[in-house]
């Protein structure tokens, strides 16, 4: 057969098209299996065995004597595993694992920007603060003073809730067509910090023996302890005999514990809630809460000044607190004025001197006080003027006494003036090019290291705008997706609640409150990227009715596990509380670039804020360990292949007594409480009467120190 004729019959060019690619796939694979199969094995390899960071427990903090200050507890958390997650049943899931947390007084951690029932003042002037020369003559106008500080809307009614706690604790609502109010919710509260012999018993409080001799059998097992004490018996005559019976435990627990023998439930639980403010505030992080809290000082008359807001942004509230913060020091500091101008003014009155001063970067040195003159020379050239270096710092000298006497005669200053004075004051006078040079790409990134040393103002130096401005604007873009850029800044926080609820297809049989539980739970599942086989934490420390309720519905919970961690627990409570610091996310761009950049954090870890937290981070982290497991092609975890233990950061001991320190706090607590009412401070030592009120004395310090060594012993402010 001709090959014109074969070619005829298409069925032939059919046979020759597959067969040339069949030999064009197997020539292909011959290449990705022979050629280069050592290298796409080696990668598989690599994309098949992964790494997960377990946490390591921070190091523990003791005084001079021992006492722990701060130490680390075992706490069950709340893990999403995304991979194991059906993006179409993440509702589902969200919806159950969410009414669990919420029945039991769970606080999940909270990162969706859209609150329901907060408070805000209708009229927000009266409600300044002012500092009012003292004086026992007329009162001066507040026209005249100076505003100082700033109460919010909650904290006002936080405070008058604790004022009227025991009718509070009684009061009911009617909140998405059921009746509520926070019996339930305050107990749970308490009894995560303290022990309390008190049930809820048909919505009333009752006191609970049982969890007194629970106690005891712990605590009494030893054969010593078995045997009733003395101390515990009282001896009654009953016609001459001697009648011998137990102390009523919870008589006794109320003494030990200083309450007076005579309360009942409700006023042991309305008096612990007074005792710190602490617990009132955690319950007013539950929207429900804060509409009951409403409605009964609505009801009662006790305020007129509070609007309830429905619906509202996180972050629109917090900029405003920064703002009035800022505002109360800094009257040049109003909500129109910029973060740009914010930070350049706040950089001039405290931070300016350091910045010019010093020299940064090691490879390539950044020296803000030699730019500054080279800026200034453009405008004067003949500027008589150096900066000279000196070892991680910089001095200021004159070069010219003729062109520097002249200067100084221009400028109406003394030829006494120092020339870092003189540059200083030259700069101020050039406004437009001090504030080019603080927020200079080379220079800000210090400018913010060096501010931060006085005041936290909350501003990106890489957008130049408040963080809570920057961070709604980007969630919204991210997660509301708007078809014109910019046009985010355009939704409220009620449209943007509503068109979560159609995008994300929930029913409107769930109530705002169950929908608000949900998306904090979608929030912590959106941050999970592409590393689906890395945990992340939903909620920390919860009980173990919690867990025991996640696992019983483990059916329901696909890619939800409970894991046991380290968390940070200061056991005694306040005690030197501003020198130990605290624990928060990496936020500022600062902790950015040296934490994650630099020291190779992960996005989510904690790290010390502020005191020695904060000044012996790289002492106390510890260092993480590891799980090594094996993933499929999709991320999903296979099998855990091999475990590295974490190792505990190390052990930390201050000179501080603990013993003095709380005495030093007490003291001058009671100090100041004494100076604002002109009182007396009672003391063993002789007693301090003050002849003058100082009304708005509301700060001070106190520092107690070994004359011998130097040590410092406590340290109060």
């Amino acid at each position: 057969m001709s090959l014109p004729k074969f070619l005829k019959n298409r069925y032939n060019i059919l046979y020759i098209v597959i067969v040339f690619m069949l030999c064009v796939l197997g020539f292909r694979m011959a290449v990705l299996t022979i050629v280069e199969g050592e290298e796409y094995r080696a990668a598989a390899d690599i994309k098949k065995i992964k790494d997960i960071p377990v946490k390591a427990p921070r190091g523990k903090i003791l005084d001079r004597n021992g006492v722990l200050l701060a130490d680390n507890v075992s706490s069950f958390t709340v893990q999403m595993f995304k991979d194991e997650i059906n993006p179409k049943k993440f509702n589902d899931i969200s919806y159950v694992l969410s009414k669990i947390l919420d029945d039991n007084g769970e606080r999940p951690i909270d990162e969706f920007p859209i609150e329901l029932y907060t408070f805000d003042y209708i009229d927000e002037s009266i409600e300044k603060a002012y500092r009012i020369n003292e004086s026992s003559e007329s009162q001066v106008s507040t026209d005249a003073a100076e505003a100082v500080s700033y109460v919010t809307a909650e904290e006002k009614v936080i405070q008058t809730v604790k004022n009227n706690v025991d009718e509070w604790l009684n009061f009911a609502t009617e909140i998405y067509g059921k009746e509520f109010n926070v019996k339930k919710r305050a107990l749970d509260t308490l009894k995560r910090d303290v022990e309390l012999p008190i049930r809820l018993e048909n919505n009333q409080f009752v006191f609970d023996i049982s969890e007194i001799e629970n106690k005891d059998e712990v605590t009494d097992s030893s054969p010593e302890n078995s045997v009733v004490q003395p101390s515990d018996i009282q001896t009654v005559t009953n016609g001459g005999e001697i009648v011998e019976s137990k102390e009523d435990p919870i008589k006794k627990w109320l003494s030990e514990n200083g309450f007076n023998e005579e309360l009942n439930p409700e006023q042991v639980v309305a008096k612990q809630l007074g005792k710190n403010n602490k617990y009132l505030s955690r319950l007013f992080s539950n929207s429900k809460v804060r509409k009951l809290s409403y409605d009964f000082i609505m009801s009662k008359g006790l305020e007129s000044n509070i609007n309830l807001v429905e619906y509202s942004f996180v972050q629109d509230e917090y900029f405003k607190n920064i703002k009035r913060s800022l505002n109360a020091n800094h009257e040049e500091i109003t909500m129109s004025s910029s973060a740009k101008d914010d930070f350049v003014l706040l950089t001039m009155k405290y931070s300016l001197d350091s910045l010019l001063q010093k020299v940064y970067g090691s490879e390539i040195k950044i020296m803000p006080g030699a730019m500054l003159i080279e800026r200034l020379k453009e405008i004067y050239p003949d500027l008589p003027v150096q900066f000279v270096e000196d070892n991680g710092s910089g001095s200021f000298e004159f070069t010219d006494a003729d062109v520097k006497e002249k200067y100084l005669s221009r400028n109406n200053m003394e030829q006494e003036t120092e020339p870092y004075s003189f540059i200083k004051q030259l700069s101020f006078k050039n406004y437009e090019l001090l504030k080019n040079l603080i927020t200079d790409d080379a220079v800000k990134y210090y400018s913010q290291v060096e501010l931060l040393k006085y005041e936290n103002p909350s501003i990106s130096i890489s957008e130049w705008d408040y963080t809570p401005v920057r961070d709604k604007k980007n969630w919204l873009e991210k997660n509301l997706k708007p078809e014109s850029k910019g046009k985010s800044a355009d939704y409220t926080a009620e449209e943007a609640f509503d068109t979560l609820r159609k995008t994300l297809e929930i029913s409107d049989e769930i109530n705002d409150y169950e929908m608000r539980n949900m998306m904090v739970i979608r929030e912590r599942y959106s941050k999970t990227s592409y590393l689906s086989y890395h945990p992340v934490d939903i909620c920390y420390s919860i009980s173990e009715k919690s867990v025991a309720m996640i696992s019983e519905r483990s059916h329901e919970l696909t890619g939800i596990s409970v894991e046991i961690e380290p968390l940070r627990y200061y056991p005694q409570d306040d005690v030197a509380a501003h020198a130990i610091g605290y624990l928060g996310k990496i936020a500022q761009d600062y902790e950015v670039q040296d934490y994650i950049v630099g020291k190779g954090y992960s996005p989510d870890d904690i790290i010390g804020k502020t005191g020695l937290e904060e000044k012996f981070e790289d002492y106390l982290r510890g260092e993480k360990g590891k799980k090594t497991v094996e993933v499929n092609n999709v991320g999903r975890t296979i099998r855990s292949v091999s475990s590295q233990a974490p190792v505990p950061g190390d052990y930390f001991h201050l000179t501080i007594d603990s013993r003095l320190q709380k005495a030093a706090q007490d003291a001058l607590k009671k100090g100041l409480e004494q100076i604002q009412i002109g009182g007396t401070f009672d003391s063993k030592w002789g007693n301090f009467v003050f002849k003058d009120k100082y009304e708005n004395a509301k700060s001070g310090a106190l520092v107690v120190l070994d004359v011998k060594t130097g040590e410092v012993l406590a340290m109060a402010n």
